[in-house]
């Protein structure tokens, strides 16, 4: 006969209750998930305060601070110029897309007026786009040979190695 020691034994006598193998199987694989979406979600996070995307330094914001104090300082004004700049076109834009938006659901539904807030929009996009290129240009003429060369070289290297496998082939 085996005796069971006293701090095995529930307090009615009956034998202690294990849960099934399969519960802690999928004990295991929801704790595995979590810590996967965690991490994805801190990933995420330190991407954004980092300024690993177009959010809130952009990408020519982090190559003027990789160049000298004095010639950062000079790029930095110009730089910092296109928020006023665009605010306009930017708001125009925004303005041309709730006219669009709007004719889209109207009723009743008038396609001559849903046409002309989708041109309106496409003229409002095109003008943000032309006022972009002209701060680029007036940036790039600032900038030297060497430093606009830089700039490319880092522009079309970040990113490569996800580049090559769009169309299929390695």
């Amino acid at each position: 006969m085996t005796v069971t020691p006293p701090s095995e034994t529930p307090a009615n006598g009956s034998a202690p209750r294990r849960a099934p193998r399969w519960m802690w199987i999928v004990l295991v694989v929801s704790i595995a998930f979590n810590l996967l979406v965690i991490g994805m979600a801190a990933a995420a996070a330190f991407m954004h305060f980092r300024g690993g995307h177009d959010g809130p330094k952009s990408k020519m914001a982090r190559f003027i601070h990789t160049l000298p104090s004095e010639r950062q300082e000079k790029l930095q004004s110009v730089f910092d110029e296109r928020r006023s700049r665009f605010r306009p076109f930017r708001r125009a834009m925004r303005q041309a897309r709730r006219r669009a938006r709007n004719a889209f659901i109207a009723e009743p539904f008038d396609r001559d007026v849903l046409v002309a807030a989708y041109a309106d929009a496409a003229k409002a996009r095109m003008a943000l786009t032309k006022a972009r290129q002209e701060w680029f240009e007036n940036l790039a003429q600032l900038m030297t040979a060497d430093e606009r060369r830089k700039y490319v070289k880092t522009r079309r290297h970040r990113g490569h190695r996800w580049r090559r496998h769009r169309d299929g082939n390695r």
